[in-house]
């Protein structure tokens, strides 16, 4: 959070505000991490699939 400070200066914002971020930080953190996790996991399949490991006639999702 050293960086946010810094850039609050840098703008001219009150160091105060800083507790408004940690409040909506949670919220973005856990929407980011889903949206990571989901794509890794995507591109795994893919490359899984496309090295010919990935068993698609026996899968029934």
């Amino acid at each position: 959070m050293v960086v946010v400070s810094v850039i609050l200066n840098t703008l001219g914002l009150p160091l105060e505000s800083i507790g408004m971020l940690f409040a909506i930080d949670r919220f973005m953190d856990m929407g980011k991490t889903a949206v990571n996790v989901f794509g890794n996991t995507m591109v795994a399949v893919l490359v899984d699939k496309w090295g010919g490991k990935f068993p698609s006639e026996e899968r029934n999702y």
